[in-house]
């Protein structure tokens, strides 16, 4: 079976939606629907239904956002949540710490060798008449 770009986008909303714990139940209350909507969910969950605009705006925020946070992530983007006092300080030497982590490590020498010296040779005479 072939996978389409609306299959893939579906699955990983499914993920995030089973990633951060919600049930069906709690999922069909906090877009506003009763718990009777959870059939309707686990089918568009699922593939049985289209995934609309509508169903995906009406996911809770969390959902949303860890969406495009793995969707970015996918594309190439870094993605970090912002944090603020004790924790950004923690983050900030986390990864300086790793920079210098991935300095010590790389197979860049400690110190350059002597320059390279070459010989250009001539490989044909020229014949003068």
């Amino acid at each position: 079976m072939r996978t389409t770009a609306v299959d893939q986008r579906r699955e990983l909303v499914r993920q995030c939606v089973s990633d951060l714990g919600w049930t069906l139940e709690a999922l069909a209350v906090a877009m506003g629907k009763s718990e009777d909507y959870r059939a309707y969910i686990s089918r568009v969950l699922n593939g049985e239904k289209p995934l609309g605009l509508e169903f995906f705006d009406a996911l809770p925020e969390d959902v949303k956002a860890e969406y495009h946070s793995r969707e970015a992530t996918e594309r190439g983007r870094i993605v970090v949540m912002p944090s603020r006092g004790d924790d950004a300080v923690r983050h900030f030497v986390a990864g300086l710490l790793g920079v210098f982590d991935a300095l010590k490590a790389s197979t860049l020498p400690a110190k350059a060798g002597p320059p390279l010296k070459a010989e250009l040779t001539q490989s044909r005479e020229r014949k003068v008449s």
